[in-house]
């Protein structure tokens, strides 16, 4: 198709403005090449129409070809090219937006998924901290009460060697 797009392209081109070569030199360039080459003088209209039917052969040649009317078809079938162009171009813009608003709402859900973990991670965090407070609070409360301990043993020695000390 995209050849084909060429070879009419550079055929309107002929038509329009002409060129300096022969289409049957003997050269590597591929026929669209020689085709926009060409120059309307230096063909007869049925080597025209000849051509025209093998390129478009959609399109219904007669021998009363007027150039007009070529061009007219040439134009128009440009015109539907283009415009089946844009809507291929459209179609692929529509699909990569479809993919870019899918990435997106994944990219959204992974952020709110990393948020819930941050707060969590900082929720749990808290309370660790809270939890090492209270060890330290039991810990002191733990030495108070060997300190006491201590104290209320020494004190009940004591008692009790001065109360072995008297006679009974």
């Amino acid at each position: 198709m995209e050849e084909e797009e060429k070879q009419i392209t550079c055929l309107m081109s002929v038509i329009v403005c002409g060129g300096k070569r022969s289409l049957f030199e003997t050269s590597s360039l591929p026929f669209s090449k020689k085709l926009c080459s060409l120059s309307p003088s230096r063909f007869s209209s049925s080597l025209l129409l000849d051509h025209l039917a093998a390129i478009l052969p959609d399109m219904d040649i007669h021998v009363s070809f007027s150039i007009p009317k070529v061009s007219n078809f040439v134009v128009g079938y440009l015109q539907d090219l283009m415009q089946s162009s844009v809507q291929q171009e459209n179609l692929m813009l529509r699909l990569q937006l479809e993919a870019i608003v899918e990435e997106n709402s994944s990219l959204k859900r992974a952020v709110v998924t990393q948020q819930k973990r941050q707060k969590d991670t900082e929720d749990q965090s808290q309370e660790l901290q809270g939890l090492m407070q209270m060890v330290t609070q039991y810990q002191e409360q733990l030495k108070t009460l060997e300190v006491n301990k201590y104290a209320l043993t020494l004190h009940l020695k004591q008692a009790l060697q001065n109360n072995s000390s008297i006679p009974s």
